[in-house]
């Protein structure tokens, strides 16, 4: 079955997987297994890269070999706070965005081969990659500087709204995981900007920024990004004053 599967998971489905297999206690012992049986498999690049996004989303290491060839990756974060990830190798496969943190790890990361990279987020030019990373064959399309942390939204000279709408959208697409429980992004806001997490995150859905997932039966909602927004959410944090976003006024009214 897996045999015939043309595109990896959306982010969405990365979310869910994710939800569903912490609904389970599934445990990192159980997800080498699966890399295995999915290695010795023919023509399963497919299943493999997203037991591999999986994985990452668990925050997981990658404790046995696995390369992967050919494939498309429409996204990939990798942060300072991954496990060993560097027995994991992506050879000619072409990828979307590759987000990178800050103080990364350069001997826990994985290794690229002759892969071409549309977007890289969070550095300036090759130069500026870590050491030992991409091999001289890699390509990039463009380089993009990483967005302003969290702690620097909440000093700027904004209105509060503005300052809760980056600071949601910072935890959505710049945080490492698929999606964020609700609860989650209320954390780190005074009783003022809680008090407009609700509003916003609605507003954030009917721009389709953010999609929201709930389980029958269980009272909590897990809010996943389209990662087709990211340019349009770069630039909000940015450059919040200048963007000219529409969604600027729409949160400073409320």
């Amino acid at each position: 079955m897996f045999r015939t599967l043309d595109c990896c998971l959306g982010d969405l489905g990365i979310g869910l997987t994710v939800v569903k297999a912490q609904e389970s206690n599934f445990t990192d012992g159980k997800m080498i297994p699966a890399l295995r049986v999915a290695l010795q498999e023919n023509d399963c690049a497919v299943l493999l890269l997203d037991l591999v996004r999986t994985c990452l989303e668990f925050n997981y290491s990658v404790a046995i070999p696995v390369r992967l060839r050919g494939v498309v990756v429409p996204d990939l974060y990798l942060h300072a706070g991954m496990k060993d990830c560097s027995q994991l190798t992506f050879s000619e496969c072409l990828f979307s965005t590759l987000s990178l943190g800050i103080e990364l790890q350069p001997d826990i990361l994985p290794r690229f081969t002759g892969c071409y990279i549309d977007i890289l987020e969070g550095r300036s030019s090759r130069d500026d990659l870590p050491a030992g990373m991409f091999d001289a064959q890699c390509d990039f399309g463009k380089f993009t500087d990483a967005p302003q942390t969290t702690a620097a939204i909440s000093e700027m000279d904004l209105p509060v709204g503005t300052k809760v709408l980056l600071t949601i959208l910072k935890k959505m697409y710049f945080q490492s995981g698929s999606g964020r429980k609700e609860n989650a992004l209320h954390r780190g806001l005074d009783h003022h900007g809680r008090r407009l997490v609700g509003d916003i995150l609605r507003l954030l859905q009917t721009e389709k920024i953010i999609s929201p997932y709930k389980r029958a039966g269980v009272d909590m909602t897990i809010w996943v990004p389209d990662r087709s927004k990211t340019a349009r959410v770069q630039k909000l944090i940015m450059s919040p004053r200048t963007c000219k976003d529409p969604l600027i006024d729409k949160v400073e009214r409320l």
